[in-house]
């Protein structure tokens, strides 16, 4: 007679070795997401992670082609333990030496979504980078918040001004990028204004030192994020980019005026800000020490098409970094943690500022606005950006590699 009893399951079932499984991606999620301590910490972090990716696709390959075969899934089993030895030891050494970073950069994300910092020893209400629609509805009538519609459409020169005019948010002023956020001269296509010139427009405009200033465009926030930069730049933290901009506003039915606002003229005064530029030669001799990214889209920083500047490419050991990335489907920001996974797969430092460029230092500002919102430190701008490197004669690369050291830093 056939026992019919149950074999009792060995140590280490399926369902466990699942669990550990999914335990170790747990794991070397939060390790991206929290950074880690130096570049050695998360040399070692991101090779555990290639190593857990390129085996669990092989698992999952194997275990698909074989999942009837009771022989073969024995033998996988001993492969998922293996692989949760192997590879998770790695991850959870490199979790060890991360760990009083994590906690920093949890701290650090936790202060800037509340929207409060710390300063001279105390605590100081800041406003949080982003503010979601539904906030600056309930707020339309704070006495507090001023609102700019920085619209602006790529090859529509006046388009953000009749958009405007048809409709725009209540209480809005409208600031042009072309004549109010750019000067008439310096690097590139849109060169910065100077300090005294912006605290005049922001003066003709009704903005004060104490208001709490919303920008929007009509999303997802590259346009905004150009005047959230040169706010903080003369001192004004007092500034949040609106998530998902106009179009968010309008498709959630939040009221729209065609009504101009009533202005009263105030005094700006500038001060000194968090924020940090770069200039073309500064950058070409940091070349190779200096993390540099490219916001513009993949194909131009692959050189495979340039609509608006004579040359083709991007600037040596670049790592290609398009804005899109940094919103969901929805045209809002993606959250802390996925924006710090995202630039530390790219293998950004954590603990070392980025410098940021795109055409002509605009959209910039998106990806450092995403740094700051996912805990890295001030990010760096290249105000001229590719409209200014392409044009004077500076070594560039093309493809999709970052491409080497040009030769004079590779003499050096």
């Amino acid at each position: 007679m056939n026992d019919q009893r149950e074999e009792p399951k060995p140590d280490g079932s399926w369902e466990e070795r699942s669990a550990g499984f999914a335990e170790l991606g747990d794991l070397l999620r939060s390790g991206f997401k929290d950074g880690g301590e130096g570049p050695a910490a998360g040399a070692e972090l991101r090779s555990a992670w290639s190593g857990f990716v390129d085996a669990a696709r092989d698992l999952g390959q194997a275990l698909a082609a074989t999942a009837n075969d009771p022989e073969v899934r024995a033998s996988m089993k001993n492969a998922v333990q293996s692989l949760v030895d192997t590879v998770g030891a790695a991850a959870r050494d490199a979790a060890d030496t991360v760990g009083t970073a994590a906690e920093r950069v949890r701290q650090t994300a936790e202060r800037r979504k509340a929207g409060t910092g710390d300063t001279d020893g105390g605590a100081e209400r800041l406003a949080p980078p982003i503010v979601t629609c539904g906030w600056l509805a309930d707020h339309l009538d704070d006495p507090d918040v001023r609102i700019v519609d920085t619209r602006w459409f790529l090859g529509q020169p006046g388009a953000g001004q009749v958009r405007y005019e048809e409709n725009h948010l209540p209480g809005a002023v409208f600031m042009d990028l072309d004549n109010d956020l750019a000067a008439s001269e310096g690097p590139g296509r849109h060169p910065l204004p100077a300090p005294d010139d912006l605290a005049g427009l922001l003066g003709r405009h009704g903005i004060g030192n104490q208001h709490h200033v919303v920008v929007y465009d009509q999303g997802p926030g590259a346009i905004a994020a150009r005047l959230w930069w040169m706010l903080r730049s003369v001192g004004h933290e007092r500034v949040s980019v609106l998530d998902g901009g106009y179009g968010r506003w309008s498709g959630q039915s939040h009221p729209l005026t065609t009504d101009s606002p009533d202005i009263v003229p105030t005094t700006y005064e500038t001060g000194e800000g968090p924020t940090l530029t770069i200039d073309r030669d500064q950058l070409l001799a940091r070349l190779g020490t200096a993390q540099v990214i490219d916001a513009r889209e993949p194909e131009r920083y692959r050189g495979e098409t340039e609509p608006i500047d004579s040359v083709a490419g991007h600037i040596p050991t670049a790592l290609s970094a398009p804005t899109a990335d940094n919103v969901g489907p929805d045209g809002t920001f993606k959250p802390a943690h996925v924006l710090a996974a995202r630039f530390f797969e790219m293998g950004l430092d954590q603990d070392t500022p980025v410098v940021s460029y795109c055409g002509s230092g605009v959209t910039a500002c998106h990806n450092l606005l995403a740094l700051h919102v996912a805990g890295y430190p001030e990010g760096i701008l290249y105000p001229g950006s590719w409209s200014d490197w392409s044009a004077t004669g500076m070594p560039v690369a093309v493809g999709p590699a970052p491409g080497p050291l040009p030769e004079r830093q590779q003499e050096s």
